[in-house]
């Protein structure tokens, strides 16, 4: 067996409150530990079932959720159900337990992986301090994972208007606008000022995620959902 490297995608928190010892149980009052992915003995839902509850919640014209549900695995008749435990992640004994991430059912293949030659490769011949090559670490992106690219507010969850691009790319080079000249750009998004925009500005939360996050109740309020980030989730286990 022994030790493996995993990478991956989602949105989440990294500063989830744990109980030192055995396991590093949660004790964050955001989580609602009472939901499947973190009480034990609890089994989690299928696919399966999220599906049927997807179908439950689509409106007419609802195109988010119709893509969201051409995305799933299908089922399969007669066949096993596929449970949803992956798609929650915190590693509190191996990785890091103040790591909280979600990774949406839609893209379960392409944003984990683990075992992988050039993963290994990367963090072990390639990392600069060799005197740790195997460290857990959790890269929280400045922009959405794709294809969940938008930004929000937030302090609302509100989408900000696609003008906002235009300060993104001009805080995102290594010669940037004068301060006077992004607050104007950041202005004409509705922000105050480049600080404010630099504040408040944050990844939109996607659909996928949220509506997992509601499906297994994973929170005790809804505002939770307004403080989850995108990662890129590096841990050895």
């Amino acid at each position: 067996m022994g030790i493996r490297v995993h990478k991956k995608l989602g949105y989440g928190l990294t500063d989830i409150q744990t109980k030192e010892g055995a396991g590093w149980q949660i004790t964050d009052e955001r989580v609602n530990l009472d939901a499947a992915p973190f009480k034990s003995g609890k089994e989690c839902p299928s696919i399966e079932e999220y599906r049927e509850w997807l179908e439950a919640q689509r409106k007419e014209g609802d195109i988010e959720v119709d893509l969201e549900l051409s995305f799933l695995r299908e089922p399969e008749p007669g066949g096993p159900k596929h449970s949803l435990d992956y798609a929650v992640t915190h590693e509190g004994e191996y990785g890091l337990p103040n790591v909280l991430l979600i990774t949406p059912p839609t893209y379960e293949r392409t944003w984990s992986r683990m075992d992988n030659a050039i993963d290994y490769i990367e963090e072990t011949y390639l990392r600069k301090d060799v005197k740790d090559p195997c460290e857990n670490r959790a890269d929280v992106l400045r922009h959405g994972i794709y294809p969940f690219i938008g930004y929000m507010d937030r302090r609302t969850g509100e989408k900000v208007d696609d003008r906002i691009f235009n300060w993104i790319r001009a805080t995102n080079t290594s010669t940037p606008l004068p301060e006077g000249e992004l607050d104007l750009v950041a202005e004409a998004c509705g922000f105050e000022s480049s600080k404010d925009a630099w504040e408040n500005v944050a990844p939109i939360i996607p659909n996928d995620i949220k509506n997992l996050a509601n499906f297994l109740d994973l929170f005790t309020s809804p505002d939770v959902l307004l403080q989850l980030r995108p990662i890129l989730y590096t841990y050895w286990s």
